[in-house]
């Protein structure tokens, strides 16, 4: 994350491959209109001619990992338990969602259920503990190979879609933790 143009360019030659953008925060217009939305972005070339406006506006740079297919794992860490929820999405068949699943129209996309090893789950559980969180939307890439990258955790992120579209109990599972 970072505001300072030398060191975009000095983390893009470091990587030796594609790198990724996003925004730091969503941009919202207000409650009566369509909200601005900025996907995450392959960094061109030309991109990294010009970052002089990057001063103003910090970002995410990350190196492009390749994917089979990318996760959201709804992480309830109730005390002395607690659950994963995964769903996975697969927009790699789209040009639009290959960088960002959102990207892609709905009709090449759909959720489905997603599965975890249980040392990422473990882990997953652990992190959110550690950042004194009852929740956290995590997102991860499945590379081809089948590893796990971990991208981020949100304590807000949306999960509303994995229980409507995959019945998963997230709702209860987070009042049951709040309960305790």
């Amino acid at each position: 994350m970072t505001n300072d143009p030398p060191e975009v360019l000095v983390f893009h030659e470091a990587l030796r491959g594609p790198m990724i953008a996003k925004m730091l925060t969503p941009l919202t217009q207000s409650m009566h209109g369509a909200s601005a939305f900025v996907r995450t972005s392959l960094v061109r070339p030309e991109d990294l001619r010009d970052l002089e406006g990057l001063r103003h506006s910090p970002m995410v740079f990350q190196e492009q990992v390749a994917k089979a297919y990318e996760l959201r794992v709804a992480v309830v860490a109730a005390p002395g338990g607690g659950r994963c929820f995964a769903g996975a999405i697969d927009a790699t068949r789209s040009t639009a969602g290959q960088i960002d699943w959102r990207g892609a129209s709905p009709s090449q996309v759909a959720w489905r259920p997603g599965a975890l090893p249980d040392e990422v789950a473990t882990r997953l559980l652990a992190l959110t503990r550690a950042l004194d969180l009852v929740y956290g939307a995590v997102d991860l890439i499945v590379t081809p190979d089948g590893r796990h990258v971990f991208l981020e955790i949100n304590p807000a992120g949306e999960w509303g879609m994995l229980e409507r579209d995959l019945g998963l109990p997230i709702a209860s599972a987070l009042a049951d933790a709040l309960l305790q």
